[in-house]
C-alpha cells in the first residue's frame, strides 16, 4: 500500500496531464448525513454543493479543538507559532485554560490522538508547541487578563434569595463562593468566577496551591515553575482569596461555609491510595505508590532496598500524609501498567538508586495486541520506553496472588500469568492460567491500583445523599449536590487528565453563575465571528509541509535523567518549534463547491484526491430532504459530489484540478484583533 505522500506525488503527476474522467459510480458515503454537506439542485442530473459554516462544523472539522475538552483552540496557537507569533501562541492557548503552563509539560494531549496528521504519518506535536509558547510569554498578568477580557462574551451576575436574604443589595456586593480544594477544578472554577465578577475564597489543606500536580507529580516530568506560574496568574485576580493549611472536616465544615457563603464548591480530588486484598498485605514494607509520589513531591527522602516491585495502575492523587517508616531491604516492587505505576518505578530508580525494580501489570505490553489494544497496559509508549531506558524490568500479563513475608516482613510476590483482563462484555473479569505461579523477591511492594476520595471533607456537615460507590451523589449536568447550593467538580466527579479537571472546573463555575441566576457565559472555548479567506496556490504550499516529519523534543541522556530530579525534556528551539508547526494540515481550509459554480461533474477532483474524500454519488429527493436546510424541487435521481470531511487533508489537488474552477479552497478564520497578526 503506498503512502499518503506517495499517493499524492503519483497524482500531482496525474492532475496536469489527464482531462476530463470516466468514472464509476460509488455507494453514498454515510457522510451524506452530515447537515453541513447542503447539496442544491441546478438541473435533471446535476446538483452543487455548498458548506455551511456555523460553531458546529468548525468544531467537527478541527478535531483537535473539538476533542479538547476544555475547547482549547489547538490550531490557533500551532500557526501562530509557524509564523512566529510566539506572543500570541501564549495567549491562545492562555485564553481559556488557566493551567496552560502545567498542561504543555503533562497534559494527555487528547488533541493529539485527533489530530488530522495522524491519518497522513504522526500527529502534530501539540502538547510540546504549547510548552514552547508558554516559555516564550513576556506579558505581566494584567496584560494577560486585559487580552482575555476583551473575548468574553457579555455575563450578567445573578443574585439568588440567600444573597438576598443576607441583606446585600448593593450593587458593589455580590455573592461569594468558597471553594475547597485548590487543585486545578478548583482553581479554575475560582478563576472563571472572578472573571464573571463573583467573589471566591479558595481553600487548601496542603501548604501550596495547584493540587496534586504540585504534590505529587515527579519533577523530573513537571517543573513547579510551570504549576507557579499558573497558579500566580490565577490568583493575581482581584476578586480571589487564598487560604491554605485549612483542612475541611476538621478546621471547618461544610455546613459552615454554607452559612457564609452563598455557594460552596468541592474540588477535594482524590487523595487515598487503593490497597488490594491479597493474602500477606499486611506486611511491613507494603506501601501505598500514591503516598510514596506525594513524599517525593514534598522532598522527603525514604530509605528503601535495592530491589522493588509496583502493583496496580491509574492516575495520579496522593494522600498527603508523611510516611515515617519504610523497611530496609535488598529489592522492592512496583505494580501497575498506567502511568501513575510508572512514575513510582522511575522515582524509586532516582530518589533510592534501586539496584532492581519491577513493575508488574496484568496487562499485555504495548503493541501486543492490536486486535483489542484495550487489553494492553495503559501507560503512554514514552513512558514504557524511557522506563526501560533507566533499567525497569516490566513483567506484563502478571497478577498479584499474594504477598510473601517472613516475621512479618515483605520477602516477595507471588504472581500468576495472566490469560485475558477483559471478558467479551468488556467488563473488568481477569482470567489466570493455573500453574503458572512464579515468586519475584523483594523487600518493597508498592501499590498504584487507582485512587479513592478522602470522604472526610464531610465529617461535620449533613444533607449529603452518596451513590452506589459511597461516592457523593450529584447531578453531572449541573455538578449539584443533593445539598442545595454546594456543586462537586474534578476528580471527585470523575477521575481524568488535568485538562479534563480544568474543564470540570469551567463547567461548575457556569452551573453556579447559573444557580444565581446570572445569564451569559464567558464564550473563551468558543469560535468567535468567522470570516471567509480564498486562498490562493494552496498545494504549492501544503506538499513541502507534508515532508516534514514529527519531532518531539530531545530527553537529556539517561545516564543523566536517573542521577536526579532535572527536567528530562529539553524545549524546542525557535526554528524547530516553527518547522514542527508548519507540520499542521489546517483544518480551517476546506475545499468547497460555491453556490454559483458550474461543476460539469467531469470526476477530475475524484481522480486527484490522495485521501479518496471526494466521491460521485446518485441521490434520491429523501436524501437530500434529510441533509439540509430547505426542500429540494424535483424527485431526481441527481448526480453529484460528496465530501468526507473526516477524511479530508486539505491538500487542494481538487482545486488545483478543477478545469473550471468550480472548487475553491477557502479558509474560515475567526475574527481576532490579536498581537502582530499576519493577514492575508
Amino acid at each position: 500500500m503506498p503512502t499518503v505522500t506517495e499517493e499524492i506525488a503519483y497524482r500531482t503527476e496525474i492532475v496536469f496531464t489527464k482531462t476530463a474522467l470516466s468514472i464509476s459510480i460509488d455507494e453514498p458515503s454515510p457522510q451524506i448525513v452530515k447537515h453541513r454537506e447542503a447539496l442544491r439542485s441546478f438541473g435533471a442530473q446535476n446538483f452543487q454543493a455548498s458548506t455551511c459554516i456555523d460553531e458546529k462544523w468548525f468544531n467537527d472539522n478541527i478535531p483537535c479543538r473539538g476533542t479538547c475538552p476544555a475547547g482549547t483552540n489547538a490550531r490557533g496557537y500551532v500557526m501562530a507559532i509557524a509564523e512566529g507569533r510566539y506572543q500570541e501562541a501564549y495567549l491562545l492557548a492562555r485564553q481559556n485554560n488557566p493551567f496552560v503552563a502545567t498542561c504543555g509539560k503533562v497534559c494527555g494531549a487528547p488533541c493529539e490522538t485527533a489530530c488530522q496528521r495522524g491519518k497522513v504519518d504522526e500527529p502534530v506535536s501539540i502538547r510540546a508547541l504549547k510548552d514552547f509558547a508558554v516559555l516564550q510569554d513576556k506579558l505581566s498578568h494584567e496584560e494577560v487578563y486585559s487580552w482575555i477580557r476583551k473575548r468574553m462574551g457579555k455575563v450578567t451576575l445573578g443574585r439568588d434569595s440567600d444573597f438576598s436574604r443576607r441583606g446585600k443589595s448593593s450593587l458593589n456586593d455580590v455573592p461569594r463562593v468558597a471553594v475547597v480544594g485548590a487543585g486545578p477544578a478548583g482553581l479554575t472554577a475560582a478563576h472563571d468566577l472572578a472573571l464573571m465578577g463573583y467573589s471566591v475564597c479558595a481553600y487548601e489543606s496542603g501548604s501550596n496551591p495547584g493540587g496534586m500536580p504540585e504534590k505529587s507529580l515527579p519533577r523530573y516530568r513537571l517543573d513547579r515553575e510551570a504549576v507557579k506560574k499558573d497558579v500566580d496568574t490565577i490568583l493575581s485576580l482581584d476578586r480571589i482569596d487564598l487560604a491554605v493549611g485549612k483542612k475541611c472536616g476538621k478546621d471547618f465544615t461544610i455546613d459552615q461555609l454554607r452559612e457564609e457563603f452563598d455557594a460552596v464548591l468541592i474540588a477535594v480530588g482524590l487523595q487515598k491510595g487503593r490497597m488490594l486484598p491479597i493474602p500477606g498485605i499486611e506486611q511491613e514494607g507494603v506501601l501505598s505508590g500514591l503516598d510514596f509520589l506525594m513524599d517525593v513531591g514534598t522532598g522527603h527522602g525514604l530509605p528503601m532496598g535495592k530491589k522493588a516491585v509496583i502493583i496496580g495502575g491509574g492516575c495520579v492523587e496522593v494522600h498527603g500524609e508523611t510516611l515515617c517508616k519504610v523497611v530496609q531491604g535488598g529489592k522492592a516492587i512496583v505494580m501497575g501498567g498506567g502511568c501513575v505505576a510508572t512514575d513510582v518505578a522511575r522515582a524509586l530508580i532516582r530518589i533510592n538508586k534501586c539496584k532492581e525494580v519491577h513493575l508488574v501489570c496484568l496487562e499485555a505490553a504495548k503493541g501486543c495486541r492490536p486486535d483489542n489494544p484495550k487489553e494492553e497496559m495503559p501507560a503512554w509508549v514514552s513512558d514504557v520506553v524511557e522506563s526501560i531506558e533507566e533499567g525497569i524490568i516490566f513483567s506484563t500479563s502478571w497478577g498479584p496472588k499474594r504477598i510473601i513475608g517472613e516475621n512479618g516482613k515483605v520477602k516477595g510476590l507471588e504472581v500468576i500469568k495472566v490469560k485475558s483482563v477483559y471478558d467479551a462484555q468488556g467488563r473488568f473479569n481477569p482470567i489466570y492460567i493455573p500453574g503458572s505461579e512464579r515468586i519475584i523477591e523483594a523487600s518493597n511492594i508498592l501499590l498504584s491500583i487507582g485512587q479513592a476520595p478522602d470522604m472526610s471533607f464531610m465529617d461535620g456537615s449533613s444533607g449529603f445523599e452518596l451513590d452506589q460507590r459511597k461516592m457523593l451523589k450529584m447531578d453531572p449536568l449541573t455538578l449539584s449536590t443533593s445539598k442545595l447550593g454546594v456543586f462537586a467538580c474534578g476528580d471527585i466527579l470523575r477521575p481524568g487528565l488535568i485538562i479534563n479537571a480544568v474543564a470540570s472546573g469551567q463547567l461548575a463555575a457556569q452551573s453556579i453563575h447559573q444557580y444565581f441566576g446570572g445569564t451569559g457565559t464567558l464564550g473563551l472555548a468558543q469560535p468567535g465571528p468567522m470570516e471567509s479567506i480564498p486562498v490562493p496556490r494552496r498545494f504549492e504550499r501544503f506538499l513541502p509541509r507534508l515532508k516534514k516529519e514529527r519531532k518531539l523534543p530531545a530527553l537529556i541522556p539517561t545516564k543523566k535523567r536517573v542521577k536526579g530530579w532535572e527536567a528530562q525534556e529539553c524545549t524546542y528551539s525557535e526554528s524547530s518549534a516553527e518547522g514542527q508547526a508548519e507540520r499542521c494540515l489546517n483544518c480551517n481550509v476546506s475545499p468547497v463547491i460555491l453556490p454559483n459554480a458550474n461543476c460539469i461533474l467531469c470526476g477530475g477532483c475524484v481522480d486527484v484526491c490522495p485521501p479518496k474524500c471526494i466521491s460521485m454519488a446518485y441521490l434520491q429527493k429523501a436524501d437530500l430532504d434529510s441533509t439540509v436546510d430547505s426542500k429540494v424541487d424535483g424527485y431526481g435521481p441527481w448526480a453529484g459530489l460528496v465530501h468526507d470531511e473526516e477524511k479530508c487533508i486539505h491538500c487542494g489537488l481538487c482545486s488545483l484540478r478543477c478545469p473550471v474552477d468550480a472548487i475553491s479552497m477557502i479558509r474560515f478564520e475567526e475574527m481576532l484583533d490579536v498581537i502582530g497578526r499576519k493577514r492575508c
